[in-house]
């Protein structure tokens, strides 16, 4: 307890005054006049001691013997009195009066806290990043706000404190002792590459401390890009990155890393089982480069570099498609693709073989074989007979096997047209089966029949359905075949007895249907629910329900027409469960309910202007009808949504001019601020921003560049408009943001997403290939938060 004392002395002080007078003459008498002056009051000094909490006022009082003193006692913030004393006095309120001071005393006073009813530990929120999510980095800020009425004390994960900030004052300790921080701002940067949940405590001036908070999940995973099957030793074989390879056994999917020195990344590589080590390819221009990695060690050694030397008049340039070497033989067969200089349908195959003793390189195949077939394929594979390729290139018209002599001599049909539009080809132990990977499904040929099966059709598929094969590889001891798909970011296992598929590995998040070109972005807060519009790449288009806590997705649409129809525009309508999108030139709504659809508006449903290329569409819940983007005919239409008909809203086409103003050519995305009926529209063309007034279809220039540079050609695109802060967000070859009210443009270093969304917390959500993402514009990081 602090105490300070302030006291005077007192003292009494008493004057005499003699006085004597002497007059007459010589002979006169004498007179004696002696007076006493009167006595001054005694006074006494009444001093003051306070503890801390609180002080007495005045500090002091000099007060007449036998007279009383008052005082006020003064109570600090969340303190009370505790108890005066002194001088006889009594306390009524905060009045403390002394009984008569006969002397010198001292009153003092002592406080204390006011025992706190508060007996919650702060709240806490996390705004970055979600609750199970995916960092790419070694490092992630994590990042959110806190709250208690009692102030907030500190606010630690997993044991370490974050730094937090108020609006009056801020610090780097992670707590203000002097502050009463009802609500703060916090965040601190963790590693990523931890594999436990982030636990967030919060504790509060009160001494209350809620241990778990919250938790969150951040994962850094990865899988190969691209692997082979080491059928004798049971592994997979996979590259991570230009300097590492994962060795993942099979049984019990135990992967280690080997660490190499730099190589291409993603480049097709071989088993080479006789020296167990790798064979990898990589080609730069015109320069084919082979080198032998030491999986035990990772020790690389260059064993060719090889000038392709193309015809520069008939050749653009070449691509290594694959590589494959005998378990018995020591001969190396390497797959190219000649590219010509004009029509892609030209393309060569060219198969050249390389004694791995002598290093000598041959070519045995330049499209055709010596006695004049053709040969054009994606993929070869080894057998004990001869090399195993497709009847044409992917695309063809058969995509049938044939087997190609060692020599290049000549060729043999094992099977007609498979129909799956093959990609890739593997073979069994014993070189009597060969198992094939298309897009339309798998085949298992027998190879001394050519005998063939079509299993794991892609028409019985929903959640995985292949997309762009990578690599394949058998896995007999698993009865499975190996897929490594780069738009789904998986490697699926296809069951050889069922035909059932499942994830064996994934760089995803959640569970589900896997995303493959999510083009758009619609999000419903309340349930915290992502829908994503996905064109399908080569399959069917769909919508999908994420659940954006745990990455879950749940398909609530397919659509029946053929693949490569992109949707434009996303818009979901809370009150009646209903999504509205635009595809092919149709309006469509979709009840996520019962998964059903209606075309609301197109050539031959709904009466007015048609519109020929739609880029963008968005609700206008107020107005009951959607606005949608006619790229060709430079207008903004409504379109009813109760009876499908078309109104022009803003046009600059002189054949249709509505409104006044900037012309709106080349509109791609446009975003509505539906409380003041005004659309903000971006121009790729015009490389520009503008706003829309839809009762007058009047439009005005708002922004055509950010932090003093221009916008770029064919870079503007995906705006968003955030009405919680009244901000529009959107994609000029970085993601921009800028703040309507203040006329501040800013760029982050994040890049351009299919579309993004923002939220009423504040939260930055995008979406790309196979993937919808967070970003936080704060530090510009992001997320995976369902993949």
């Amino acid at each position: 307890m602090l105490f300070s004392r302030i006291q005077n002395l007192t003292f009494l002080s008493s004057i005499l005054l003699l006085s004597a007078c002497g007059g007459g003459s010589s002979g006169g008498g004498e007179t004696n006049n002696n007076e006493i002056a009167p006595q001054e009051n005694t006074t006494y000094l009444v001093s003051t001691l306070a503890s801390e909490g609180g002080r007495i006022e005045p500090i002091s009082f000099t007060v007449e013997s036998g007279s009383t003193a008052s005082f006020t006692v003064m109570v600090d913030e969340n303190y009370m009195i505790t108890s005066v004393s002194g001088c006889g006095g009594n306390l009524t309120g905060n009045t403390y009066l002394t009984d008569a001071v006969t002397n010198t005393c001292e009153v003092s006073a002592t406080f204390s806290l006011i025992p706190s009813t508060d007996d919650e530990a702060p709240i806490v929120n996390v705004l970055f990043p979600a609750k199970n999510s995916r960092a790419n980095g070694s490092k992630i800020t994590i990042r959110g706000t806190a709250s208690d009425e009692g102030g907030v004390k500190a606010v630690r994960v997993n044991g370490e404190l974050a730094n937090i900030a108020t609006q009056q004052e801020s610090g780097s300790t992670g707590q203000l002792d002097d502050v009463v921080n009802a609500k703060v701002d916090w965040q601190i940067e963790i590693q990523s590459d931890i594999d436990e949940d982030l636990v967030i405590t919060t504790e509060d001036d009160a001494g209350n401390i809620d241990d778990i908070a919250e938790s969150i999940k951040v994962f850094n995973a990865i899988i190969p890009s691209n692997f082979i099957v080491d059928k004798t030793n049971n592994r997979l074989i996979g590259h991570l990155n230009p300097t590492q390879f994962a060795i993942v056994d099979l049984p019990t999917k135990f992967m280690h890393v080997i660490n190499v020195q730099s190589l291409g990344e993603s480049n097709p590589f071989t088993y080479y089982e006789n020296q167990n080590s790798l064979i990898h390819s990589e080609l730069i221009e015109e320069q084919l480069t082979l080198s032998r990695i030491d999986v035990a060690s990772g020790d690389v050694e260059v064993i060719l570099n090889h000038d392709l030397q193309l015809d520069s008049s008939k050749w653009s340039f070449a691509h290594v498609k694959s590589l494959v070497i005998g378990p018995e033989a020591d001969e190396l067969f390497i797959l190219l693709t000649y590219f010509p200089v004009e029509g892609v349908n030209q393309a060569q195959s060219v198969i050249m073989k390389l004694d791995l003793n002598t290093n000598s390189l041959s070519t045995i195949i330049e499209g055709q074989t010596l006695s004049g077939n053709s040969v054009s394929t994606s993929d070869i594979a080894y057998t004990s007979k001869g090399l195993l390729v497709f009847n044409s290139a992917f695309g063809g018209n058969d995509d049938g096997l044939s087997i190609v002599e060692f020599d290049g001599s000549d060729s043999k049909a094992i099977t007609g047209n498979l129909g799956i539009t093959s990609a890739s080809v593997d073979v069994d132990h014993q070189n009597n089966t060969a198992y094939v990977a298309g897009y339309k499904g798998f085949s298992r040929i027998d190879l001394t029949t050519g005998e063939h099966s079509e299993f794991s059709l892609e028409t019985d598929q929903d959640e995985l359905a292949i997309s762009q094969i990578r690599s394949t590889g058998l896995d007999l001891s698993n009865d499975q075949y190996l897929v490594r798909d780069s738009d789904l970011d998986v490697i699926v296992a296809v069951n050889l007895t069922s035909g059932t598929r499942t994830t064996f590995a994934s760089n995803g998040v959640g569970t589900g249907r896997v995303m493959i070109a999510p083009r758009e972005l619609s999000l419903d807060s309340a349930n915290n629910i992502a829908y994503i519009a996905d064109d399908g790449g080569n399959s069917p288009g769909f919508i999908l329900a994420i659940d954006m806590e745990t990455g879950d997705r749940e398909t609530v649409y397919r659509f029946e027409n053929e693949y490569n129809y992109m949707m434009s525009g996303l818009s979901f309508d809370p009150a009646t469960n209903i999504l509205y999108t635009s595809i092919n030139n149709q309006v469509l709504a979709i009840n996520i309910e019962d998964k059903s659809s209606e075309v609301i508006s197109s050539a031959s449903i709904g009466s007015g202007v048609f519109f020929s290329g739609i880029t963008d569409a968005v609700l206008d819940k107020t107005n009951e009808r959607v606005l949608v983007v006619d790229y060709h005919g430079e207008a903004v239409l409504a379109v009813n949504l109760s009876d499908g008909s078309r109104a022009i809203i803003s046009s600059s086409n002189s054949d249709s001019l509505v409104g006044e103003g900037i012309s709106i050519y080349g509109i791609s995305s446009i975003a509505l601020d539906e409380a003041n009926q005004l659309v903000y529209a971006a121009s790729q063309v015009n490389k520009n921003i503008i706003s829309i007034d839809l009762a007058t279809g009047n439009r005005s220039l708002l922004l055509n560049s950010c932090e003093g540079e221009d916008f770029v050609d064919d870079g503007l695109n995906h705006i968003s408009f955030n009405k919680y802060d009244n901000s529009l967000l959107f994609a000029n070859r970085v993601i921009s943001q800028f703040n309507i009210d203040d006329n501040v443009c800013k760029y982050s270093s994040l890049s351009l997403p299919f579309d993004l969304e923002q939220n009423e917390r504040g939260q930055t959500f995008a979406n790309d290939f196979n993937k919808l993402y967070q970003i936080d514009l704060a530090t510009n990081e992001k997320v995976i938060l369902s993949k």
